[in-house]
């Protein structure tokens, strides 16, 4: 149930804060430095594309939004208002529409930081925008324009080590499915079932190659047009060819293979893991690879606490997709009465435990499959490091599953890695939101 906390996470801005969630500000820091990555642009000669990249991140760093407007007189009044009535003439409206509009816009934000004062519920924090790049553009948005770009130089992050470890990781989790076999709350039909879908199930780590739609992706970049004078402008030129990327697909559907993949699926360094029903395959992107989720350092205890029970997580879902295998029946009202039970002690509420069922289930459920992925694979890896004692002699050094400064044992720590995914900061507003905008939908995929 990552998935869920970083997608409120991403949509909430600064206030709301949590590890999850947080893995968004390394991918910041990755895309900051690919930016700058002429020579690998020149290697894989894409260099028109880098500087369409360089010339829309540039613009964006100095479009700063100035915040003092109590008096039309102040500097900061000038500044926004001359910027908003640039963005207004892109749209050919007449001046006096325009200058109604931005009277309108200036009397709604002084009312706003007024009201901010005196309320509990918000704070002037809330206001604390600095740039036109935060406020118009949301979450999808940010990260487009050079998603197509991206597709080229991605492939530098993670490792090889790094992928094939997750793989492993993967690999040994989906493995931990067969366990299904004894499950005794099952009758023998719903078993074989289970067992039937879940050797069907597939998982892959990594974006999806195709090179065709990738290299045409990429030359699509050329068509954004960036306007020097007007930010307004090239927001507007920005939002268009976003629809027309987002269409690329359906426009030339002829002349692409019939099962070519969405776009979404050939970009690496996504924020993802999710369950495919369209290939009944569940997908982990390296984006996620960051601290609290994963680290090639940690020990093996916590790479499967954090990124193992992800994977474990989405597997479930993919079990449980099919309408007509519902073999949780038997146990969806149990699930539905425990999580009940639990209360928001901030704002004194019950969770909403049939809303939450499927991901409640898949917590559960990808927990159970991590724990035991992880006891087999140090099974596995002891039988191997007896034999290798037994042919080459005792070794100096052997792995270790602790980690220094504290006294937790492995065990321990494989349950402090699932929990780290959600230390989290909320307000109390915050918790009164995420509960009243629950559904299913958002209970689900990542």
């Amino acid at each position: 149930m990552l998935a869920e906390t970083i997608e409120i996470g991403s949509q909430t801005g600064a206030q709301r804060r949590s590890n999850g969630a947080d893995i968004r500000f390394t991918l910041d820091d990755i895309t900051k430095e690919l930016v700058g990555r002429m020579d690998l642009a020149e290697f894989l000669n894409v260099t028109t594309e880098l500087e369409v990249a360089q010339h829309f991140y540039n613009a964006c760093l100095g479009a700063n939004l100035h915040q003092n407007i109590a008096s039309n007189h102040s500097r900061s009044y000038r500044v926004n208002e001359k910027r908003m009535r640039g963005y207004l003439r892109s749209f050919q409206l007449a001046e006096d529409k325009i200058t109604d509009a931005i009277e309108g816009v200036f009397a709604f934000w002084r009312e706003a930081l007024q009201v901010a004062a005196y309320t509990t519920f918000y704070s002037e924090e809330a206001f604390n925008v600095t740039n036109y790049f935060a406020i118009v553009w949301n979450r999808e948005d940010k990260k487009f324009v050079g998603d197509s770009y991206f597709l080229e130089l991605d492939n530098e992050h993670p490792t090889e080590e790094e992928r094939l470890e997750v793989s492993e990781i993967m690999e040994k989790v989906q493995g931990s499915l067969r366990s299904l076999e004894n499950a005794d709350w099952l009758d023998l039909k719903t078993r074989q079932e289970g067992l039937l879908r879940a050797l069907s199930l597939r998982s892959r780590f990594g974006a999806i190659e195709d090179k065709l739609l990738t290299d045409r992706l990429v030359q699509e970049v050329r068509g954004l047009e960036i306007v020097d004078e007007s930010y307004a402008a090239t927001n507007i030129n920005l939002r268009r060819f976003r629809v027309e990327i987002e269409r690329f697909r359906t426009r030339h559907s002829e002349e692409l293979a019939k099962d070519t993949k969405p776009q979404k699926y050939l970009l690496d360094m996504h924020l993802q893991a999710f369950y495919s029903q369209v290939d009944h395959t569940v997908y982990i992107f390296p984006g996620i690879l960051h601290p609290p989720v994963y680290h090639r350092s940690w020990p093996y205890c916590l790479k499967f606490g954090a990124l193992g029970f992800l994977v474990g997580h989405e597997l479930v879902h993919g079990l449980c997709s099919d309408a007509k295998m519902r073999y949780i029946s038997p146990m969806d009202s149990c699930f539905v009465s425990r999580y009940r039970g639990f209360v928001i002690q901030e704002i004194d509420r019950h969770i909403e435990g049939i809303l939450t069922l499927d991901a409640n289930f898949a917590d559960d459920g990808g927990l159970r499959h991590a724990l035991a992925a992880y006891r087999s694979y140090m099974a596995e890896l002891e039988d191997l490091e007896d034999l290798e004692d037994r042919e080459q002699g005792p070794r100096d050094q052997q792995i270790s599953e602790r980690m220094p400064g504290l006294e937790l044992l492995p065990e321990q720590l494989f349950f402090l890695g699932f929990a780290q995914l959600y230390c989290s900061d909320y307000r109390e507003e915050q918790f009164w939101d995420t509960l009243q905008n629950l559904t299913p939908s958002k209970c689900t995929g990542f």
